[in-house]
């Protein structure tokens, strides 16, 4: 078999277009690499997008794909493809003397196997997930180690990636120690940072896959959001010009808007904002948050509420005042 499938799409014509493994491994390490690049992580989200789907170079899961694609009875998720990743790194990269490196491997290897469930690294009974994945029987290694080695990426990649992974775990274990008062404080920010990786490789298989299935190039932000604000700040502006003041309670909302508006964000920091209840603050803070980001070059808002039901009217709201849905 020269092609070894990771998606097929069959068109309106019936014909079928396959994406090869090495093709959507590339593509979500890629991504990965480029949401972990602000953190420093690009070559840890890297390797582990490329590792991430090591397994399906193998010819059962081509088969079943392939049975899959074609209307054939398949029972979903019987053919396994995550261990192999992790089997493929603690062969070539864990070392007894080594902890950095052994930290490493293990944060890659999580998030490598862990795109499609989540699972104990030791769980409650004491089961060492890593070594469950490594010894399980009824796994094409040999198979899936040659062609992945051949097809995708070669030692000498996998080594330069690992090494350069080494580097960026070793800049922000400082970080998460710097930030906690106790072992286990600093255990829980390592937990985090695994929970980020693995974030980064469920967006990037997730995003390529939808690409391929549905024939689309996702749009993304650009690095530069000044623009994007600026524009969404003009409209929610115009939006407000709207509101007629025919009431002191809406001259009110006019002059707190208004007067956020017009604060003097000389930095970054925490801000409060102290205002009576429907006295507009969804699109007040939403102003504010634009202003501030598009003068300090943000690269994102977000908007936290406790509860989704207001969350999903405030997101109407700014919805319809940006004028975009995206």
């Amino acid at each position: 078999m020269t092609i070894f499938p990771a998606h097929i799409r069959i068109d309106n014509t019936g014909t079928e277009h396959v994406q090869s493994v090495s093709e959507h491994c590339r593509a979500v390490g890629g991504y990965a690499a480029d949401t972990l690049k602000i953190i420093g992580l690009s070559h840890t989200g890297k390797i582990a997008g490329l590792l991430h789907d090591a397994g399906k170079f193998s010819s059962a899961f081509s088969d079943y794909i392939y049975r899959s694609a074609r209307g054939e009875p398949v029972r979903r998720g019987s053919v396994n493809h995550t261990f192999a990743g992790v089997r493929l790194l603690f062969e070539r990269y864990y070392s007894a003397n080594s902890p950095f490196r052994n930290m490493t491997c293990e944060i890659i290897a999580y998030s490598a196997g862990a795109h499609h469930g989540l699972f104990d690294c030791v769980d409650h009974t004491g089961r060492d997930g890593f070594i469950y994945r490594i010894e399980k029987q009824d796994i094409p290694f040999t198979e899936v180690k040659e062609l992945f080695l051949s097809k995708c990426a070669d030692t000498d990649e996998l080594d330069y990636l690992f090494a350069a992974s080494v580097a960026e775990i070793q800049k922000i274990i400082p970080i998460c120690k710097s930030t906690v008062k106790t072992e286990e404080e600093f255990l829980f920010s390592i937990s985090l940072l695994c929970r980020l990786v693995l974030s980064s490789i469920i967006d990037g298989d997730r995003r390529d896959t939808a690409e391929f299935i549905h024939d689309i190039k996702i749009q993304r932000f650009p690095n530069d959001m000044r623009a994007v604000w600026t524009k969404s700040l003009a409209a929610v502006e115009g939006k407000l010009t709207e509101f007629r003041t025919t009431s002191q309670v809406s001259e009110a909302r006019r002059k707190i808007s208004d007067q956020c508006r017009s604060f003097p964000f000389h930095s970054s920091g925490i801000y409060r904002l102290s205002v009576p209840t429907g006295s507009g603050k969804t699109l007040t803070s939403f102003r504010t948050a634009l202003a501030h980001a598009a003068k300090t070059n943000k690269s994102r808002i977000f908007f936290v509420i406790p509860l989704l039901s207001v969350l999903e009217q405030n997101a109407k709201v700014i919805k319809d005042c940006v004028l975009n849905d995206n």
